[in-house]
């Protein structure tokens, strides 16, 4: 879906084994993009076991305290949750779209473009993933409740429908949240190089400008 809106950005034509021969060469940013990045997951789902062993385990002590707790995570541990998925999905769009940017680079590009949007970012994440909880909890309780097995079936492919368009539109919200960063940012897109970029075509100097570029 990332591929698909850049190209209509360039005015180039889209096909299934274009996006087809784009995914080998895309897998292995991809895959030192998810390197660098696992330690900040690995360090949120620490930080996220410890404040639930604390939450239950404090009671016993201290009802004031454990609510203080609860309070700190809700507001602290979950949005710092919610930054480090929009961070990481924001590294992913730059891997694709810009040249000779993935791993460490590409981390430190979304934290720059992240400055100043961070908030819609958290937010349109914390949308997303409360809409994938929301349709996970419905299909839980579809399975549990005492329905006929055909209607059973029918309101898991609902959901699993429902599931493949919230994905759709998360993809798609990627893609406009990268540039909206680029423009908040006074950032011009170089189509020429991102047209070279979409057929494969490596460019050393992915910082060029030209006067006919459009700004996004």
């Amino acid at each position: 879906m990332i591929f698909t809106i850049a190209s209509h950005y360039v005015s180039k034509p889209v096909s299934c084994v274009f996006i087809l021969f784009a995914i080998p060469r895309l897998s292995k940013r991809i895959l030192i993009t998810f390197l660098y990045a696992l330690p900040l997951m690995i360090g949120a789902y620490v930080a996220n076991f410890a404040f639930f062993y604390l939450i239950d385990t404090i009671p016993k002590l201290n009802n004031v305290i454990a609510t203080m707790f609860a309070i700190i995570y809700i507001f602290f541990v979950t949005g710092v949750d919610v930054y480090i998925v929009a961070f990481w999905n924001l590294a992913n769009v730059i891997l694709a779209l810009e040249p000779n940017v993935h791993g460490l680079s590409a981390m430190k590009r979304s934290k720059q473009l992240l400055r100043g949007k961070t908030i819609i970012a958290t937010f349109l994440v914390l949308v997303y993933l409360l809409a994938t909880f929301t349709i996970l909890f419905i299909v839980g309780l579809v399975m549990v409740i005492n329905i006929h097995i055909i209607i059973r079936i029918l309101l898991v492919v609902f959901c699993v429908i429902i599931m493949a368009g919230v994905n759709f539109l998360g993809l798609i919200g990627q893609s406009i949240l990268y540039y909206a960063c680029k423009s908040y940012h006074n950032q011009v897109i170089d189509k020429e190089v991102l047209y070279a970029h979409l057929d494969g075509k490596e460019s050393g100097n992915d910082n060029s400008s030209k006067a006919d570029n459009m700004e996004v």
